[in-house]
């Protein structure tokens, strides 16, 4: 609808204003031609529906201004980022126990990778099985 076209047309204008005051303009253009790049190797072009990717690029980039730019965002990502870490740690816990902590410098991968990979594949399959 034309609202949306007017709300995107406003929005580009504004992230190319602060790109052109912030010296951020690669960052713009990288993004506009990774989108141009996949347009053009893209087998169906008519099939591209632009409003997911339009509304993508909106979201990312409201995304990362609530992030980098707002104490709320950086606290709420802060502590996300925290639980992700302690979670992870739950796997080290357990590829020590599996491999012992002497067998740390043989493999990193298998020491250290793979339980992590098998830990988190395991709690997402369970988290999936409950619903």
């Amino acid at each position: 609808s034309s609202l949306n076209l007017i709300f995107l047309c406003i929005f580009f204008a504004l992230v190319l204003f602060k790109a052109l005051h912030d010296n951020t303009l690669i960052s713009l253009l990288g993004l506009v031609l990774g989108v141009l790049l996949c347009y053009i190797f893209s087998h169906n072009r008519a099939g591209i529906s632009w409003r997911p990717v339009l509304y993508g690029m909106v979201l990312q980039y409201v995304f990362a201004y609530f992030i980098l730019q707002t104490d709320a965002g950086l606290a709420v990502f802060s502590a996300v980022g925290d639980a992700a870490q302690t979670f992870m740690a739950y796997s080290q816990v357990g590829g020590d126990f599996v491999f012992s902590k002497d067998a740390a410098g043989i493999a990193f991968i298998a020491v250290r990778v793979l339980p992590s990979i098998i830990f988190f594949s395991t709690v997402s399959s369970i988290l999936f099985h409950v619903g």
